[in-house]
């Protein structure tokens, strides 16, 4: 019975847009961190950074996706082979959705009705309905899919394939990859910049982003990290996000433990941050103020005040943060 309950819930969440209770997060800035270790999500008050609480997932939680009225959080688990469902008014799992082998990624269509997911160690991404669970489309890619983006109209989707050192481009009408893109050795991570123009991609193995003019697929430019009195080899990029402005594309570094503030119009990397031991997931504040990085060997986050350009704090949060959200 409870079970029902609980279902009846998410599938009115779903279709109204709103949760079992007034949206407790909705709004307050609420930090969400995914730990592979701890097998949780560990929510923070951004004011004072006290748990908020502790939701406990199924095995090796990592990518997290809003719903677009952020009623619902989705939650990849590596471990289980399935996408788990909070709902943000209860902090309490309501539904979990079957996906295939190793979900590692994950990201959500603009209105809210399909679940993109990379599936690490299927070598595909599938689309599936998050009310039926219904499989709508399975694309085949390049070794270990990773990082995804989608277009602001909904019409592409583009994959990062680390092993063919590739960005597939699907097209979503018919569910199939129409072009693809070699990019540098390994990559990562995807974002689009605010204007829809560009597709930026991190590249672990080179130490390099490349940057993809949409209207035409081609890498336009390649951008370097030398940050000072770090290694080459130390170098990994991660996870990246533009600023809403778009002015500035920030870039995790993984190993260097450091974050790079770049200057999207000019590629010019303008300042160098040290954060935490290997820094990859990363979020901004509402207001884009405030920068919270999730540091897998440090087992915390850092926050950042993104207009000074330092790090304010480090916050323990669970055992090997993946990845951070900010409910705004």
């Amino acid at each position: 019975m409870v079970a029902i309950v609980a279902r009846l819930a998410f599938v009115l969440a779903m279709l109204l847009g709103i949760g079992t209770a007034p949206a407790l997060a909705a709004g307050t800035g609420y930090i969400f961190v995914s730990h592979e270790r701890s097998n949780n999500v560990v929510v923070l008050d951004p004011r004072s950074f006290a748990v908020v609480a502790t939701i406990e997932t199924a095995g090796q939680p990592r990518d997290m996706a809003f719903n677009p009225t952020h009623t619902l959080l989705y939650v990849a688990c590596g471990e289980d082979d399935v996408v788990q469902v909070i709902d943000l008014a209860t902090f309490t799992i309501v539904d979990s959705i079957p996906t295939g082998r190793t979900p590692e990624l994950i990201a959500v269509n603009p209105g809210g009705t399909i679940l993109y997911v990379a599936n690490e160690d299927e070598g595909t991404v599938r689309g599936i309905e998050v009310i039926s669970k219904r499989l709508r489309a399975e694309i085949r890619t390049g070794a270990e899919p990773e990082g995804l983006a989608i277009s602001r109209d909904g019409r592409l989707l583009y994959i990062a394939s680390e092993i063919a050192d590739m960005v597939h481009v699907v097209d979503l009408a018919i569910g199939r990859v129409s072009q693809s893109i070699v990019v540098g050795s390994r990559p990562r991570r995807l974002a689009l910049t605010p204007d829809g123009t560009e597709l930026w991609v991190t590249n672990e193995v080179s130490a390099t982003v490349s940057v993809i003019d949409v209207a035409t697929n081609t890498v336009t430019d390649t951008i370097g990290f030398r940050p000072p009195g770090v290694r080459i080899e130390d170098i990994s990029p991660v996870a990246l996000l533009p600023t809403a402005d778009g002015s500035t594309m920030i870039v995790t570094l993984g190993y260097a433990n450091q974050v790079a503030f770049i200057d999207i119009r000019s590629r010019e990397v303008q300042s160098y941050v040290l954060v935490g031991s290997h820094a990859a997931g990363l979020a901004l504040s509402a207001d884009g103020g405030t920068l919270y990085v999730a540091n897998a060997l440090s087992d915390g986050i850092s926050v950042v005040d993104v207009r000074a350009r330092r790090t304010l704090r480090a916050v323990s949060t669970g055992r090997v943060p993946h990845s951070v959200v900010v409910d705004g």
